[in-house]
């Protein structure tokens, strides 16, 4: 087996996060989606971004912000841009349009959007597979949003890769060769995709091209790697199928995320049904964040006003709705911000996960969490 290309890690995808969130601020959050007709709006937009941030405390951002806007556009679909007084602080592109837009001024970033548009990014590896071989490409997220690409060209044995038509006494042979050299080819292709998978920790694996070696592969993988297995149209030719290959990929790609989504408010059920190791309603997750012990936060942006909460810039776990709270606690410099932006806050500063989610009726206010203990 030959093989070459380039490798791609799994690195922890919020860290950036962590570190903005830790800052002072205050900051100024830009979200914006890719304006209509493309040509005529992009510039309207950018003068538009700029005349809002020239209004808020941070104005001297005002050029870089709207420098920003111009960038990303029409690429992205959508940007979240956060600035504080240093300025330009992030730059998150968005495949699919936000649900929000506007900006906002305040004690803490909002980030809703930029986290439900990590979720979406999940390691993946695409394999497209002849009977000479295959093509592999991987991607899997980075910190800052950005995403590690790689790919890699796997060969089999090249003699005899047809079968041939006809009879005689070779005939019976030339068949027998050809199977040999196919399952020569699978099983180094599914050594390949084996490996890849545990390097980044691939979700799903997208498989494409001759449908018979696409079995011969399938029989070779472990049966955890066969379970991450989706096939989709498309050949190895320049045929033109790469597009139709990418447009279904993506629709994997968008049921893994939903299935995770699903499995996770699968356990937040079950484990608030047991009275266990989860919480739900803003007293109770706060409540819990206070004591280090949320695992996975999860909030569904509802779209509309959230109620505040107050934080304490230097101690991550000391929030809660009450200022008193605080206060007996013996805190000072109390700040309030909305109580979405300060739990997510907390959570990233403590270490938790943090999922935007549809809403469930367990998931009281939009707001629950998954509990360490």
């Amino acid at each position: 087996m030959e093989r070459s290309g380039t490798t791609a890690t799994t690195p922890t995808h919020l860290e950036d996060l962590r570190q903005l969130v830790a800052r002072p601020g205050p900051y100024l959050t830009v979200v914006a989606a890719r304006p209509e007709p493309i040509d005529a709006a992009i510039e309207s937009l950018v003068h538009e971004v700029r005349h809002e941030v020239s209004a808020s405390p941070l104005a001297a951002c005002a050029d870089e912000v709207a420098a920003a806007v111009r960038a990303g556009f029409p690429q992205a679909a959508g940007l979240v841009i956060v600035a504080d007084e240093d300025g330009v602080a992030l730059v998150e592109h968005l495949e699919e349009p936000p649900r929000r837009t506007g900006s906002s001024y305040g004690a803490v970033p909002e980030l809703a959007a930029v986290l439900a548009r990590r979720a979406t990014t999940i390691p993946v590896v695409v394999a497209t597979i002849d009977r000479t071989g295959a093509d592999l490409l991987w991607t899997a997220p980075l910190p800052a949003g950005a995403t590690a690409i790689g790919g890699a060209e796997v060969t089999g044995r090249q003699d005899e890769i047809r079968k041939v038509r006809g009879g005689g006494w070779s005939h019976r042979r030339y068949q027998q060769r050809a199977e040999d050299a196919w399952e020569h080819t699978a099983a180094a292709v599914a050594e390949a995709i084996e490996g890849q998978v545990r390097e980044i920790g691939a979700r799903l694996v997208v498989a494409n091209g001759d449908l018979r070696m696409l079995q011969l592969v399938r029989e070779r993988v472990t049966d955890a790697v066969a379970a991450l297995v989706r096939e989709v149209p498309g050949s190895r030719s320049e045929d033109g199928s790469a597009d139709d290959r990418d447009v279904a990929a993506q629709r994997w790609v968008r049921t893994a995320v939903a299935e995770d989504t699903r499995a996770v408010l699968a356990r937040f059920d079950e484990e608030l049904g047991q009275g266990d190791r989860a919480a739900a309603g803003w007293d109770d997750v706060l409540g819990a964040l206070r004591e280090s012990r949320v695992e996975v936060l999860l909030v569904h942006d509802r779209g509309e006003p959230e109620p505040t909460a107050s934080y304490v810039p230097d101690e991550p776990s000391l929030v809660s709705r009450s200022p008193a709270d605080l206060d007996g606690l013996g805190a000072s410099d109390l700040r309030v911000a909305r109580a979405v932006d300060v739990a997510v806050r907390a959570a990233l500063l403590t270490g938790a996960d943090v999922r935007i989610v549809p809403t469930t009726p367990r998931l009281t206010d939009g707001i629950g969490a998954l509990l360490r203990w």
